[in-house]
């Protein structure tokens, strides 16, 4: 039964390597030339371009070593360099770039907003200058696209784009017998701007990525972030309970207090996380603390809205709202393999080869 062009292939790329491994170098390209794009599988037709480069090596043809060794990288950028090889192939691997152009994912999870008062404005004020009332932080969510883009050795330059729900929780009891909820929740579009540290390089292919603790990769990240406000709602709720009375209860309707907020702000950011390589795609998770520069509340809209001021007692202090967040990101590099600049040559071995008969 005659073969199919796959099998053929397949044949052709075991003789190969047998005529390789003999020191007949110089007919393997002719063996493999009519297959390099019908042979079945990726695994099959990255054996064949890497018997071709290490071939050319041999030969002293850094020319077609490089055309090989390009159309190698482009099919598998992560190639992994093993011990065995000729340490002509690992010297010439070492004279690509081969780390990513960029890295693009998905983030998600949840975060913490914590208000650091800055002086008392609320009704209480009237009775003591230090009652801020109490604060209280609430569990939300965000969600975002990351970028990494490589700068220099193991720092990556870190750009998110990101949308932040952030809630908090103001308490207070003034004059005796008015219970005060306030709870407002914040909508962000952030852009967080950061230098990651990788203590380890997940992109050194010659390192063995099969043991579980090679596939960890810790870092810590340090910058700003750039942040506007995109919509803001509080809701109050007043309990009165008075001695000999039915206790009152008040709920509001959702109030629009962006107007009362700065829709610009900016937070410096640290990060620590820890980077799991599955394949070529890279799993992380991170905790970030971000703190607000400057004061989140208008002045000169403190007292806008009298319902608010006048109904519920409540009013603004003076205040920052920072936050800790913990998230999980699915990520993906893109890579671009070229020669490195300056890369030093490659001396081949000297083998002796048997002539064409």
């Amino acid at each position: 039964m005659a073969q199919t062009t796959e099998e053929a292939c397949l044949t052709a790329l075991d003789r190969a390597k047998q005529v390789y491994n003999v020191g007949k170098i110089k007919e393997v390209e002719g063996i493999l030339k009519d297959c390099l794009d019908k042979l079945p599988r990726k695994e099959n037709t990255m054996e064949a371009y890497y018997l071709l480069c290490t071939t050319f090596l041999f030969l002293n043809d850094k020319e077609k070593a490089t055309f090989y060794m390009l159309k190698l990288l482009k099919l598998d950028p992560e190639f992994a360099v093993e011990s065995v090889m000729p340490i002509e192939f690992k010297q010439f691997h070492t004279s690509f770039k081969v780390t990513p152009i960029v890295t693009i994912g998905l983030k998600v999870g949840g975060n913490f907003s914590f208000v650091q008062p800055l002086s008392s404005y609320s009704i209480s004020n009237l009775l003591s200058k230090k009652d801020f009332g109490s604060y209280g932080a609430k569990a939300s969510y965000q969600l975002g696209l990351v970028g990494q883009i490589p700068l220099w050795k193991q720092i990556d330059f870190n750009v998110d784009v990101t949308y932040r729900s952030s809630t908090y929780e103001y308490t207070n009891l003034y004059l005796g017998y008015v219970n005060l909820t306030y709870t407002e929740n914040q909508k962000y579009l952030e852009i967080p701007l950061l230098l990651k540290f990788n203590l380890k390089n997940k992109f050194d292919f010659t390192r063995d990525h099969r043991a579980f603790k090679n596939r960890l990769f810790p870092y810590a990240s340090l910058g700003g972030t750039f942040s506007q406000l995109s919509g803001s709602t509080g809701t109050a709720v007043r309990l009165d309970k008075g001695a000999e009375t039915t206790p009152l209860t008040l709920k509001s309707s959702p109030y629009d207090m962006k107007t009362a907020r700065q829709t610009h702000k900016v937070f410096a950011a640290a990060a620590v996380g820890l980077e799991y390589k599955a394949g070529r795609s890279i799993l992380a998770i991170e905790a970030r603390y971000n703190r607000m520069f400057g004061n989140q509340v208008k002045p000169e809209m403190r007292y806008e809205n009298q319902e608010l001021v006048l109904k519920y007692g409540y009013t603004d202090n003076n205040f920052r709202i920072h936050n800790t967040a913990v998230t999980l990101s699915f990520a993906y590099p893109f890579y671009s393999a070229r020669p490195k600049k300056n890369a030093s040559s490659v001396k081949p071995r000297i083998i002796d080869v048997e002539q064409d008969k």
